[in-house]
């Protein structure tokens, strides 16, 4: 992956995310809290039950970057599920299955729906609807990679087995580990 020329720039009118700035009185007394208004997101976790692996996203995430004080590229790299905004007047199953198709080419027969979350309650709340999918070869229809040249997905595989880890060695959110024991849970 390569990324270089990074740098932190001024901008107006945003796309993804909304800077809002709430006052309220909590016991009494007059406060504010600064936030972010952003989309709601679906997630899916892939596994593929012949070769006992999960199958996960890397991506290049600017802001994970600025958090790690931009020293090194690789501090910038993440290891996801498979995820996208809902941006588009859609069931949120037929967003996951266009996200699976769009990062990683893979168009997953059936998904199962595993339960809403919410995200980010202190600086921007958004709505995260998880996904189970078992994949198998003939579930891949594209190269995946993302849809434009903003995005630099990379598919990577884990075994089971080997999960613990390799979390252990790269950056990720609590939900890939909740998904993992979810899975360990209900699907062994």
């Amino acid at each position: 992956m390569d990324v270089q020329d990074y740098k932190i720039i001024e901008f107006s009118n945003p796309i993804y995310i909304k800077p809002k700035k709430a006052t309220f009185k909590l016991n009494g007394k007059e406060v504010f809290w600064e936030f972010s208004e952003c989309f709601d997101c679906v997630s899916v976790f892939l596994y593929h039950r012949k070769k006992d692996s999960y199958l996960f996203v890397e991506q290049f995430r600017a802001a994970l970057y600025y958090h790690q004080k931009c020293k090194n590229i690789k501090d910038g790299i993440s290891i996801e599920l498979c995820s996208g905004i809902i941006d588009k007047d859609k069931d949120i199953e037929e967003i996951a299955k266009e996200e699976c198709i769009e990062e990683l080419g893979v168009c997953p027969k059936k998904l199962e729906f595993i339960d809403n979350y919410f995200t980010g309650f202190g600086n921007g709340v958004s709505s995260q609807s998880l996904f189970y999918a078992e994949i198998d070869d003939e579930d891949f229809i594209s190269a995946g990679g993302g849809v434009d040249d903003a995005e630099a997905i990379n598919p990577v595989w884990v075994k089971r087995l080997e999960f613990d880890t390799f979390m252990k060695k790269h950056k990720k959110s609590p939900l890939i580990e909740f998904a993992h024991l979810w899975f360990l849970k209900n699907k062994l």
